[in-house]
């Protein structure tokens, strides 16, 4: 308890802290991939080989695309094709 010759402590006002707005954020525009890039990129994580048909629903596309876009990587020399089962290149 504070008698009445004593003073309470002084208590000091809060300082202001000055704070700085965060710099502008980069952002990396992605470019949607192409059904070239998709097919690749499946049969690439699939060493064990992949058909169309079971490209078909998990890239959502039609076996007649996928089929096409399979040919054209075939013939460029990105996958292998055994009956009709595609491979990564080694």
């Amino acid at each position: 308890m504070l008698t009445a010759l004593q003073s309470e402590p002084a208590v000091e006002p809060l300082k202001e802290i000055p704070v700085t707005a965060p710099s502008k954020v980069k952002t990396k525009t992605v470019a949607p991939m192409t059904l070239e890039e998709k097919v690749l990129d499946y049969i690439n994580r699939h060493p064990m080989g992949v058909k169309v048909s079971e490209m078909e629903e998990a890239l959502h596309e039609t076996r007649m695309k996928i089929g096409f876009v399979a040919k054209a990587l075939l013939e460029d020399g990105k996958v292998q094709k055994m009956d009709n089962i595609y491979f990564p290149v080694k």
